[in-house]
């Protein structure tokens, strides 16, 4: 995979297909001005490349040579250009996945250390609850994660909270 900006001296195949943002066939290299010396002198004859695209752009570009001289197969070239675009969208999955990881490591190095007691909560039960909720409430994480979350709120405030809860689910301030 070669990555863009575009490679120094004559534009290569990878070079036009990371300008051009579309797959290339070369049917012989030795007749092509986009082909370096390196690639003649190693009896490389033919070659096909497509785009990696990343959203609207080129990620990178995958070239495969051959020996011989290889006429176009244009549903080759189409089969391996959906394959590109499906390896934009797992490099773009996996960059999610990261970034994702990179969050929830901040939010914890953050709640781990508040002071004051952090839950997240689905449904009726508590998925979440940082150190200073075991301190504050006097329950193990174990014994607060196994609670209904409203075994922990005063009676009196149940009905009050319920209400600020359904608000905020559909945004109102």
């Amino acid at each position: 995979i070669v990555t863009p900006p575009t490679c120094p001296g004559p534009p290569c195949v990878a070079c036009v297909v990371s300008e051009s943002g579309q797959a290339t066939w070369v049917t012989d290299l030795s007749e092509s001005e986009s082909s370096g010396a390196e690639i003649t002198s190693a009896g490389l004859r033919s070659c096909f490349a497509f785009p990696i695209r990343h959203g609207q752009e080129i990620a990178g570009v995958m070239e495969f040579f051959s020996h011989t001289v290889r006429f176009p197969d244009f549903e080759l070239l189409k089969a391996m250009t959906d394959i590109g675009s499906q390896i934009g969208l797992f490099i773009d999955r996996k960059r999610a996945e990261q970034a994702l990881v990179e969050s929830e490591a901040k939010f914890r190095a953050v709640a781990d250390t508040a002071s004051s007691a952090i839950y997240i909560q689905a449904g009726d039960k508590l998925v979440y609850a940082n150190q200073a909720s075991e301190r504050i409430t006097g329950y193990t994480l174990k014994d607060l994660l196994s609670k209904n979350v409203w075994e922990l709120v005063h009676p009196e405030d149940a009905p009050w909270l319920k209400s600020r809860m359904e608000q905020a689910l559909v945004g109102a301030p």
